[in-house]
């Protein structure tokens, strides 16, 4: 399993095994169109402390590598 800490509430972190902000997480396009759609929700695009953040993220260029949120049906979620 890989865990990719993305951001920490405190600011940034760095030390010889955890780099936060992740040093690359602008340039993958996996992180990046996820949250931009979370970024979009109403509860985080009305707070201000998301601001900078969601301008960043609209900025970053997505596509090309076929992704685009799932519509479909989750198989690992047992439906009653």
């Amino acid at each position: 399993m890989d865990i990719d800490l993305l951001f920490y509430e405190g600011g940034a972190w760095d030390s010889p095994t955890v780099t936060l902000p992740h040093p690359r997480w602008s340039s993958r396009e996996f992180v990046i169109f996820p949250l931009r759609n979370l970024l979009q929700a109403p509860t985080l695009a009305k707070h201000p402390a998301w601001a900078s953040l969601a301008t960043e993220v609209r900025s970053l260029p997505v596509g090309g590598q076929g992704l685009r949120a799932w519509q479909g049906p989750t198989p690992w979620i047992q439906t009653p």
